[in-house]
């Protein structure tokens, strides 16, 4: 156990002087504030002028003082944490700079001498910054409507910039806009809009939005005041008056400087109370008297609003906020219900933060969760509760790389939230609370998000102890890893992760007297918050790991086989690959394989029979080679394309064995044309499928027989018993598991996978009578194989290049595996020594031929990339039917890649297999008569060089690809990452051949 790194009572004695902040410095009129200054706001404000004495002047000299002194030496303005707080700010800072230059008269002192020198240098700024903002992947509040109206602003002015993002914000601003009536604004309800009435300066009657002012704001914005202030017909002086206390007492103080949001009273007292009650510190720690008031003033607030709050007071009320409020007072003893909150927030699958959200906020739903779960009586709000766990867990499955939350720049942020959140769930279950929750959740999804979370919270740590050489990071981080230290599945890197906890407390000690606060926080342009910078540090020095106790229940919820976790992590570090990885990751990569094995397990027989199969040993290897990889170098992609790849790789084994055993048999090969006529009939047949049930990833099959070819859209199927739940946040591959989803009918005595309430998916060719029953069977197996493959959602939904390179892909695979068994065949008949290598005498190509082609086909790389092209092009791209390769060079590139990737990896196999081939006579690269010398050693170093020239080829494919991708930043990145795993794995199993023969014999 790790316990605070201070003194207990100077830590408690800084958080008590906090609380007294909170509680003392609540102005009555406008609340308090301690987010940092923006330019952005503070432009607006520097545009407000009054008349007085007959002469219009500016009312804020010192809010443009403050502009030019922050000006920077190439023209910009601060950029506090993403590439849109350097565009906004410079852009509102610009169109002052400008308005002051027009009007001189309206200064009381002379303009500075350079302004115009300033306004071109600003210009120029502006253009490079614009050239390189990804206004895709931009998060801020409203950023959609204020860009595009200061830059209709500034071209009033005779200002235009173009720049590659144009089109696209246009599109959004468009979309955003097209939604938006003056109406809205003009009623009693208060909408976000409100917060930024600067956007619809000429769009609306500022008169007729007076009734919105709280305390002379608009709804607590500088900026939005501002514009209510420039634009209305009459001055109002209770506005001048909120801007002028903004101005004095707000962060600046009185230097000119105002910031995004003031006040921010509710919003910074909950969040700071709740983090430190979370945390360990106790209310005497705190102190009661002033813990009672802030609850009173919660209480009443609450009261008076109906049980909703906002940030502010009278300042609308959103979920988020509500949420901390409700939790606060939950934390202090005291009766909170939020029957409210459901009623006003609760969706179809998720919590919205607003009425008219646009988009889920992950981190909303996270603090929702943790209300919910600390009521007195949480097992009365079961399905809230699952609803909100399934939508975070869902959102944990769909993510690529750093996950991202609408108010922290922050990943480690919102996973804090995650991990919170789940860990106090899983508190509630091991006493036997909440009992009735889903297996699914408890069983599979739970663990799966909480160990990755931590394992990327520990790989990205930085050497000094830090994430990302920030302290406040730093502290959401700690808190995660203290809570995830209470996981019982950490036997193998308990002590690393303590380690983690140490250091980064040493990190913060270290630093945290370094600033004030730091830009995290997410508004119109990015801020910091000193109370809210000071909780989260408080709370990382002062909290326990563990911070929970777990007993029998939560341990029961996984089984690691600890024994082969060192084993196999002693293994895989003599990989090439893996040698240099930590081995605390391996390990880690392990486990976290070994908690997506269940779910694996309940597929292993779904699709294809194991009848006289030898036991397959591969399965235990596979979860691994896709966590590892995933996690080797940070490549981090979501936990739905793992699953499906995973699923992908051992059905790969499973046609391997199943075409090797049962096709090829011996009581079959002679069969093979009728075998070949089959997949001909297959594939078809395959496209005239039209109902595709993008619930279970399988079609309808027997509409098929009705020659229809309507594809009905089931994407909000019941699921699990809740309804209108994306299917875009489930792994397809899984969904065969699902308790009320269709299930293929497998005949075997191993499984009954059959859903009795659902006709069972059953291809068109398997329902043909014949009297040949082995025929039949077979002619169901890769029916089903196909169809699963093929009208997979991602598959489905796929452009029809991509569709249809994964079915001549699949139907190459198949046809590859019975010229295989041909060919196997005809060897056999030669005599086949057990102690030395036969010289095949009848190929029908060269060896270069036959491993480039049949090979390589044969072992299922080919068809996997363009599988998993499909579900990268359904994760990266913007919508369905999205390229993955859109160029002419990039699909070249991307199709030779794969095949000195199949080659590389087939010769690594046969190297690896020599001695198997031969036991069960099957044609090894070896065999080919280009192979000469008769001892193995020389043959086998022979075709290792071969195989390390194909990874030569490989390598600069990959080079050329990665060139070619990149240039699409986000989205070429994350499709990158998807080839970069797709080749680390399949170059692990090659190693993994080279090293040990993972493929069991032919008819055990």
């Amino acid at each position: 156990m790790i316990s605070s790194t201070s003194p207990p009572s100077t830590l408690a004695d800084e958080a008590a002087n906090l609380v007294h902040q909170l509680a003392h410095h609540d102005d009555n009129t406008y609340g308090l504030g301690t987010m940092t200054c923006a330019v952005y706001d503070t432009a607006w404000v520097a545009m407000v002028a009054k008349e007085i004495d007959g002469k219009l002047a500016w009312l804020f000299p010192e809010s443009f003082e403050y502009l030019l002194q922050r000006q920077n030496e190439e023209g910009s303005w601060e950029s506090y944490g993403a590439e849109v707080d350097g565009v906004m700010n410079s852009l509102a800072a610009l169109l002052a700079l400008k308005r002051h230059q027009k009007q001189p008269e309206l200064s009381l002192a002379a303009l500075p001498h350079d302004i115009e020198t300033r306004i071109e240098r600003a210009k120029e700024s502006i253009a490079r910054q614009l050239q390189a903002w990804d206004v895709e992947s931009t998060m801020h509040v409203g950023f959609e409507y204020l860009v595009p109206a200061l830059l209709t602003m500034l071209e009033a002015d005779g200002i235009h910039f173009q720049f590659p993002g144009k089109d696209r914000l246009i599109t959004i601003n468009h979309k955003k806009m097209s939604r938006f009536q003056p109406a809205m604004l003009y009623g009693e309800q208060k909408i976000t809009a409100l917060h930024s009435l600067e956007a619809f300066i000429g769009l609306i009657d500022f008169d007729r939005v007076r009734h919105h002012k709280t305390f002379g704001s608009m709804m607590a914005s500088p900026s939005s005041t501002a514009a209510y202030l420039m634009s209305a017909s009459q001055w109002d002086l209770e506005s001048e008056a909120y801007l002028r206390h903004v101005v004095k007492f707000g962060h600046g103080k009185s230097s000119g400087g105002v910031p995004s949001a003031f006040p921010s009273s509710y919003f910074e007292t909950t969040w700071v109370v709740s983090t430190l009650l979370e945390a360990g510190f106790s209310a005497n720690n705190l102190g009661r008297v002033n813990l009672d008031f802030i609850a009173e003033k919660l209480q009443q607030n609450l009261d008076k609003a109906h049980g909703l709050i906002g940030f502010a007071p009278s300042v609308g009320h959103d979920a988020d906020d509500t949420s901390k409020a409700l939790l606060t007072l939950q934390l202090l003893g005291k009766d909170a219900s939020p029957q409210s909150l459901i009623a006003e927030y609760e969706g179809s699958h998720h919590f919205r933060t607003y009425a008219s959200e646009r988009d889920p906020s992950l981190s909303a739903n996270c603090n929702v969760l943790v209300a919910l779960l600390h009521h007195s009586h949480p097992e009365q709000y079961l399905n809230q509760i699952e609803k909100c766990t399934r939508f975070i867990c869902d959102e944990w499955y769909r993510f690529d790389g750093s996950i991202s939350d609408k108010w922290n720049l922050a990943q480690e942020y919102p996973i804090m939230l995650i991990v919170q959140g789940l860990i106090q769930l899983l508190s509630l279950y091991d006493n036997s609370q909440l009992t009735e929750l889903p297996s699914d959740l408890l069983r599979d999804r739970i663990p799966v998000v909480l160990f990755q979370a931590l394992v990327r919270c520990l790989k990205s740590q930085g050497t000094d102890g830090s994430w990302g050489h920030s302290v406040e990071v730093t502290s959401y981080a700690v808190l995660t890893l203290a809570n995830l230290a209470s996981l019982p599945w950490l036997d193998a890197i308990a002590d690393n992760v303590h380690q983690a906890i140490r250091l980064g407390r040493q990190y913060i000690q270290k630093h945290r007297d370094d600033s004030e606060a730091e830009y995290l926080w997410i508004e119109k342009v990015t801020y910091g918050s000193k109370s809210l910078y000071k909780a989260y540090t408080l709370a990382a020095l002062h909290v326990t790991a563990p911070t929970h106790r777990f007993g029998d229940k939560v341990k029961a919820l996984a089984s690691i086989p600890w024994k082969n976790v060192f084993k196999f992590a002693k293994f895989y570090s003599m990989l090439p690959i893996y040698s240099s990885t930590p081995e605390w990751l391996l390990r880690a990569s392990l486990i976290e394989g070994y908690l997506f094995l269940p779910r694996l397990k309940q597929m292993r027989h779904a699709l294809f029979p194991r009848d006289n199969m030898a036991e397959d040993k591969y399965f235990e290897y596979i979860p691994f080679t896709w966590t590892g990889a995933n996690n080797r170098d940070g490549a981090f992609m979501n936990a739905n394309f793992l699953f499906d790849m995973m699923v992908v790789s051992f059905l790969g084994y499973q046609v391997d064995e199943y075409m090797e055993t049962v096709v090829g048999g011996k009581t079959f090969e002679h069969r093979l044309p009728e075998v070949q006529a089959v997949i001909d009939e297959i594939f078809a047949k395959l496209d005239a499928c039209p109902s595709i049930n993008e619930t279970t990833g399988f079609a309808r099959l027997e509409a098929c027989e009705k020659g229809t070819s309507t594809i009905e859209n089931t994407a909000t199927d019941t699921v699990n018993g809740d309804s209108n739940i994306p299917t875009t946040c489930k792994s397809r591959s899984d969904s065969l598991l699902d308790e009320e989803s269709p299930k293929l009918a497998i005949d075997t005595e191993a499984t009954h996978l059959q859903n009795q309430t659902h006709t069972p998916p059953i291809s068109p060719i398997t329902t043909k009578t014949t009297a040949d029953d082995q025929l039949t069977s077979i002619t169901r197996v890769l029916s089903d194989f196909t169809h699963f493959i093929y009208h997979h959602p991602s598959v489905a939904t796929a452009s029809p290049q991509n569709r249809h390179r994964v079915k001549n892909e699949l139907k190459i695979y198949l046809l590859a595996h019975l010229t295989q068994v041909h060919d196997n065949a005809r060897f056999a008949t030669q005599p086949i020594p057990s102690d030395k290598t036969t010289t095949f005498e009848t190929p029908t190509s060269s060896y270069y031929q036959w491993v480039r082609t049949t090979s390589a086909d044969h072992t299922s790389c080919p068809h996997a990339f363009a599988f998993a092209t499909c579900l990268l092009s359904s994760t990266q791209g913007s919508g369905t039917g999205e390229e993955c390769f859109k160029t002419a060079q990039e699909k070249y590139v991307a199709e030779d890649l794969c095949r000195h990737l199949a080659s590389m990896c087939r010769q690594y196999n046969d190297y690896g297999s020599l001695q198997r081939d031969r036991d069960d006579k099957n044609l090894n690269s070896v065999n080919f008569p280009e192979f000469v010398g008769g001892h193995d050693r020389v043959l086998k170093d022979e075709l290792f060089a071969i195989a390390e020239y194909e990874r030569e080829g490989l390598g600069m494919a990959m080079g050329r690809l990665r060139d070619l991708v990149g240039r699409r930043k986000k989205e070429g990145r994350g499709v990158m990452r998807g080839v970069e795993l797709f080749v680390d794995v399949t170059d692990v199993y090659g190693q993994i051949y080279v090293l040990r023969d993972i493929d069991g014999p032919v008819g055990a």
